[in-house]
């Protein structure tokens, strides 16, 4: 990867860490910047496709390009033409939210990408896609169309944030610090305890719900350090558990949230006793114990 190619992922949360999920997309984007194939990039909720497509627009040899967006949702053939056509041809044309895009439209657009109409040749264009979710699922819903996919030979899916435990730390300071500048607070400092609950959880909405977490304790937190209490008050349960309520006791659900909590802990130090212990704030023969009592199994150190 360039100085260049490195230089235009600072800022984009969605490629940065040392999980080998955000490796493996970086590499993606380098590579999608070394050509001017068609890319098509998916994404959960949560996290930004499209500043992906600008990463890799920017580490490319087209930034002299304009950078145009096309929404798809709601686009009639008329503005689908006039999007196409109408604007200068020395771009990057990126349709967001391809499977929102109309079926009719869906086939034109392949139509297009396959026999290199004016311009959206190579000569001239570049042509990315986001889609929300999974391709493959929205293809099973009829959601995307499959023939329109084959058009895009590069397809990255961004990684969600359960799939980058190593990165957590990090990005939850990273997003600590613009809370705090967006409110005018000091940036508070985390407790082993309070990181390691925040770095387990599973994030379902990624980047929004952290967000929305994170504004929450920066606040009370003014400045201090955030403890694990502060997580516990403040973090509604139904963010803790993936269970449906209702289905066990209190008593129950209390031994399932330790056992979860615990085990992905463990898991996030890849099964270094001393490593978890720390980060959870117990001794390491405490912690021995309780995992012998949850039934926990380990993975390897290495």
């Amino acid at each position: 990867m360039s100085a260049h190619q490195i230089a235009t992922l600072q800022g984009v949360a969605e490629l940065l860490g040392v999980s080998p999920a955000a490796e493996t997309a970086r590499a993606y984007v380098a590579r999608a910047s070394d050509t001017r194939d068609p890319a098509l990039i998916a994404a959960e909720r949560g996290l930004d496709a499209l500043a992906v497509c600008r990463a890799i627009h920017g580490g490319s040899d087209l930034t002299e390009y304009s950078f145009v967006p096309v929404d798809c949702r709601g686009l009639t053939p008329d503005a689908f033409e006039r999007e196409l056509t109408s604007v200068t041809p020395r771009r990057t044309i990126v349709m967001s939210n391809l499977d929102e895009l109309p079926s009719p439209l869906q086939h034109r657009l392949a139509e297009r990408l396959q026999g290199n109409e004016a311009n959206l040749g190579p000569a001239d264009a570049r042509v990315m896609a986001t889609v929300t979710g999974n391709v493959e699922d929205a293809v099973a819903e009829r959601k995307l169309s499959r023939n329109l996919c084959r058009r895009f030979p590069l397809q990255l899916e961004v990684p969600p944030l359960r799939r980058r435990p190593a990165d957590l730390p990090m990005l939850i300071a990273c997003v600590a610090a613009e809370a705090a500048g967006a409110s005018g607070v000091t940036v508070p400092s985390f407790s082993r305890e309070a990181l390691a609950l925040l770095a387990a959880l599973p994030w379902r909405r990624n980047f929004e719900e952290l967000r929305e977490v994170l504004d929450v304790l920066v606040l009370a937190a003014e400045g201090g350090a955030i403890q694990l209490d502060d997580v516990l008050r403040h973090v509604p349960i139904e963010r803790l558990w993936t269970r449906a309520p209702g289905a066990e006791s209190l008593r129950q659900a209390r031994h399932h949230f330790e056992r979860e909590y615990i085990a992905a802990v463990l898991s996030r130090h890849r099964g270094r006793m001393d490593e978890a212990a720390r980060a959870l704030g117990v001794q390491r023969t405490n912690l021995y114990r309780k995992v012998r009592q949850l039934g926990i199994g380990r993975a390897r150190a290495r």
